[in-house]
């Protein structure tokens, strides 16, 4: 046996990561991407503290907070298409910038406790503008790394990054809001989200990327190539809203509200430990599917132990746990994307998959905000565990077709 095969086998595979991060540009984008993200994760919640603070409602906030999110979906697609035809700086900068200057007006609504709807008006245009970073980041890898391995791995490395940024954002935010005023969350939140969106546009990839030729007659075989993918983006989006607004719910019910966003961090660590391992082995392509499928059972199953917390410390152990299929499952659905996607269109179909997540939770945090507040924490937890099951039947159904793909193709090649 070689050396280089017992190191390889000592790194448990981390070796894989290698390749990737050595790209050239992969450490700046990497960089920018999560620093952006960071900003987007925790402007969420610090959205939702910010207008229960100003309006002691947290069905108000969860309203906020919902039509956020639900702002950034629909123009995440909309970046997307704009990306895919003019370029990605011509289409983030802008934005980024834009969203800067609605953080610190609503900043400044918060601290003059505006009233409900302005507070909501203005959590909606900020969800509008944030930059859809996630989109163009994918559409990136896609183009530095020719070899399908490593696209895996790439794939599995923006997962974790994601996950990072809700493991820190929040956290950050939280701090912020409790130890020095919703406001400054807001405004830091902002700030962050726009200087990560500069270095990410400012690199030579993102400034060297053109759009590809486009085809004709397209728009229905990209919807029918999306279907799966994006609903089971939006079936786990739906329940990470509930849960987002149940933790939150949970903390202030056990009188520490300022553990809510290290709560989520718990849980995003937990996603990420899952995506660090998924990404460091090697998986057959034939298994995509059935992976899918076990990843996100885990992941309801383990939602619906959430109930049985009867305290912060037990919630985050529940949440680590709870979090470590995330990031595989959505590496996966983002893999199927890449297979099935052609490149003149691979940004806006990120874009709808990345879109699909807010768009859930923007759903899942209205109907949670007003679950948890008519019935506690625990009825908004199991409320996440039920819309997480939509996942499992998509994900389902999703196996099937390609088990009926495999097998007209192997009865086509005996014919």
């Amino acid at each position: 046996m070689s050396s280089t095969t017992v190191t390889s086998r000592r790194s448990f595979g981390l070796h894989r990561y290698g390749p990737v991060l050595r790209a050239p540009q992969a450490l700046p984008l990497a960089a920018g991407s999560y620093v952006s993200r960071a900003g987007q994760a925790g402007g969420s919640l610090a959205i939702l503290l910010a207008v229960r603070h100003a309006t002691g409602s947290f069905g108000t906030a969860g309203t906020a907070a919902g039509l956020a999110a639900a702002g950034a979906a629909g123009s995440r697609v909309v970046q997307g298409r704009l990306m895919d035809r003019v370029g990605h700086g011509r289409v983030l900068l802008p934005v980024s910038l834009v969203q800067l200057l609605v953080s610190a007006a609503l900043a400044v609504a918060v601290a003059e406790r505006a009233g409900a709807l302005v507070l909501i008006v203005l959590a909606t245009l900020l969800g509008i503008t944030l930059p859809a970073v996630n989109a163009m980041m994918r559409t990136l890898w896609t183009l530095l790394l020719p070899d399908a391995a490593q696209r895996t791995v790439a794939s599995t490395l923006e997962s974790l990054i994601t996950e990072l940024s809700f493991m820190t954002g929040p956290a950050l935010a939280g701090v912020l809001a409790t130890t020095v005023s919703p406001t400054a969350a807001l405004l830091a939140m902002g700030v962050l989200t726009a200087t990560g969106t500069a270095i990410v546009t400012a690199t030579r990839p993102s400034r060297a990327w053109r759009p590809h030729p486009r085809a004709v007659a397209e728009h229905g075989a990209l919807a029918r190539l999306l279907v799966a993918p994006v609903a089971i983006a939006l079936a786990v989006g739906l329940a990470a809203g509930t849960v987002d607004v149940a933790v939150a719910s949970f903390a202030s019910a056990h009188g520490e509200a300022g553990v809510t966003g290290g709560l989520l961090g718990v849980w995003a660590a937990g996603s990420l430990v899952g995506g660090i391992w998924y990404g460091a082995r090697r998986w057959r392509p034939t298994s995509r599917e059935p992976r899918l499928v076990a990843c996100l059972t885990l992941f309801a199953l383990t939602l619906a132990l959430l109930p049985l917390a009867s305290s912060p410390l037990g919630l985050g152990l529940l949440l680590l746990l709870n979090g470590l299929p995330i990031a595989p499952a959505l590496t996966t659905v983002y893999l199927l994307i890449d297979d099935r996607v052609p490149p003149e269109r691979v940004t806006e179909a990120f874009a709808w998959a990345s879109s699909a997540l807010p768009a859930g939770a923007s759903m899942g945090t209205v109907l949670a905000g007003w679950i948890v507040t008519g019935a506690g924490p625990r009825a908004g937890f199991v409320t996440g565990a039920g819309l997480a099951l939509l996942g499992v039947v998509a994900a389902l159904r999703t196996a099937q077709v390609a088990r009926r793909t495999v097998a007209g193709r192997h009865a086509a090649a005996l014919r």
